[in-house]
């Protein structure tokens, strides 16, 4: 059985990065080598590689990531701590009528906390 997800993602700032990823999860990396950091968290259940690349990392590969949560109210004290953090976040309604609440890392990707 799957112990957790894992998860790869090309940064062009290693730092930025894991201080992004330090406040989205409320968690230190694992593990943090030159070019390189890891995340192990619980919650959400996740194994998350992050690489430094030089440039950009290639357009259009990936859409958003994300995790389901229980309620609506586990996704408002997402918002509420990602804001506290002041990471770039927005709220707003998916196309159920459900809250989500997105947040976006040094490079653009999207994460998004819902409970649909």
């Amino acid at each position: 059985m799957a112990r957790r997800v894992h998860v790869a993602i090309n940064v062009t700032d290693l730092d930025a990065a894991v201080a992004f990823y330090e406040a989205l999860f409320a968690a230190k990396p694992a593990k943090v080598v030159e070019g390189f950091a890891k995340f192990e968290v619980d919650e959400p259940n996740v194994s998350l590689a992050l690489t430094e690349v030089e440039g950009p990392p290639a357009a259009g590969v990936l859409s958003h990531l994300g995790w389901q949560v229980d309620d609506a109210a586990a996704v408002a004290e997402y918002a509420r701590r990602w804001q506290e953090a002041e990471l770039p976040t927005r709220t707003g309604e998916s196309v159920a009528g459900q809250d989500k609440v997105w947040a976006y890392d040094p490079d653009g990707n999207e994460w998004e906390v819902f409970f649909e």
